[in-house]
């Protein structure tokens, strides 16, 4: 990813679902602040990210591709 790029998901706060604004493909971990992994998923742009099943609260994402890894953050409603 450019070093410039800034990788966002949206909604955020986010009540079902999320998407990364990325422009490749990758792999993608949501985390709980305490660093559980609690879902993870190939990641093609424009995917969304179902999180309806998490508790509400902070959590934590890891996003990998070949241009490099990318860290976040997402508010569940």
């Amino acid at each position: 990813m450019a070093e410039r790029e800034r990788l966002s998901p949206y909604p955020n706060p986010a009540k079902d679902a999320f998407t990364l604004n990325s422009k490749v493909s990758g792999h993608l971990t949501v985390y709980t602040t305490s660093g559980q992994a609690v879902q993870t998923q190939a990641y093609t742009p424009g995917d969304k990210t179902d999180i309806s099943s998490l508790t509400p609260g902070l959590y934590l994402y890891r996003f990998t591709s070949g241009r490099g890894v990318r860290t976040g953050k997402v508010v569940k409603e």
